[in-house]
């Protein structure tokens, strides 16, 4: 909150930031926990260095400025989000060995995103921009460096609901900026990503080997399941419900037991109240 306050606002006294500071924490508190701290406590964490009513009049400006939204997902949320879902397929090939890629090449792409995450984080000039089209832009950017060949398929955007065009301009932004910060990365870096790179699956088909194995065609059923969505690649398969077997739920609950009796024993006229 304090970065997009500051990043809103044209000049910001250096003087202020304590205060700024101070007051974002006391709003993020209201907003995300039951107990908050008062403005008066953390006014004493600064040695009273200001007045109650400066902490308020400041809390009423940072709130107008961000237009009481306070509901805002980062870039952060949204990149764990696509991690924890997938964002390597079946049908992904290594750019050189033209092999398919393996949950070790998982493990690289969620470090790479994380790191690329952070990076982002700390750089101003992403903090206006879309969040969701940035992380998919960091999603393909961490592809990149992972080695696949195709940085973001037709899976991405449809698991992600981003198209490539709204993806590229921040694509373009985020490795510009990483290899101004990091001038020595940029004779590490992989192959730039092209255009038909970044989409076009069948480039990554035809460039593997002349074995039917890593050369996947487009009606490749491994590539998709029975509903025609892409399969991911995961460390963990999802289990089959049918290798539980049958589960018994046992319960001393009056209401369940009388629920699960199909044929209860006729009652009395009596014994109704």
């Amino acid at each position: 909150m304090m970065d997009l306050y500051t990043s809103l606002r044209k000049e910001v006294s250096p003087h202020d930031l304590q205060l700024i500071a101070i007051t974002c924490l006391m709003i993020s508190t209201k907003f995300h926990e039951m107990k908050y701290p008062s403005a008066s406590s953390l006014n004493s964490a600064t040695r009273n260095a200001y007045t109650y009513e400066t902490i308020i009049g400041k809390e009423a400006e940072i709130l107008a400025c961000i237009g009481w939204d306070l509901l805002r997902y980062t870039v952060l949320d949204f990149v764990h989000l696509f991690i924890n879902q997938g964002c390597l397929f079946e049908t992904d090939l290594l750019s050189k060995a033209g092999q398919r890629v393996t949950p070790q090449n998982s493990e690289y792409l969620r470090r790479y995103a994380e790191f690329f995450t952070d990076f982002c984080i700390q750089e101003e000039s992403f903090l206006q921009v879309n969040q969701l089209h940035l992380a998919c832009a960091i999603i393909a950017f961490s592809r990149r460096y992972s080695k696949v060949s195709v940085v973001y398929p037709r899976e991405l955007e449809m698991m992600t609901g981003v198209s490539l065009a709204q993806v590229k301009p921040l694509y373009s932004q985020l490795e510009s900026k990483y290899y101004e910060c990091f001038p020595d990365q940029r004779a590490q870096q992989p192959e730039p990503a092209s255009e038909q790179s970044l989409c076009d699956r069948k480039a990554s088909y035809h460039s593997g080997s002349s074995t039917k194995k890593t050369q996947p065609t487009s009606h490749d059923k491994s590539s998709t399941n029975n509903s025609g969505r892409p399969r991911l690649l995961i460390d963990i398969e999802t289990p089959d419900k049918d290798d539980f077997g049958t589960i018994v739920v046992q319960s001393n609950d009056k209401l369940s037991s009388q629920k699960a009796n199909t044929n209860p024993k006729p009652r009395n006229s009596s014994q109704v109240a």
